[in-house]
């Protein structure tokens, strides 16, 4: 989930009944946290950090835990992220 207000990234885990449950909360390394997607193949997540101009990139490992992938990606305010 983005998180506008402090510009974070909450990763959450969902049992068979539906509950969510709070993995981790990360740093956006943005402004303005606006939109996410997974890559098709799940190894990454691409975020959309409007104000700051970019989007950011991180790994997924095999677990779903995310690691911050050092890779920005500048565009003017993107709003949405999304894979063909």
């Amino acid at each position: 989930m983005a998180n506008r207000r402090d510009d974070s990234l909450s990763v959450y885990s969902v049992a068979d009944d539906g509950t969510l449950t709070l993995r981790e909360t990360l740093d956006a390394h943005g402004v303005w946290t606006r939109h996410l997607c997974l890559s098709p193949d799940l190894r990454f997540l691409l975020l959309a950090n409007q104000n700051s101009n970019e989007v950011v990139a991180f790994r997924v490992d095999e677990s779903g835990d995310l690691a911050w992938a050092n890779a920005r990606l500048p565009m003017a305010s993107p709003a949405c992220v999304v894979f063909p």
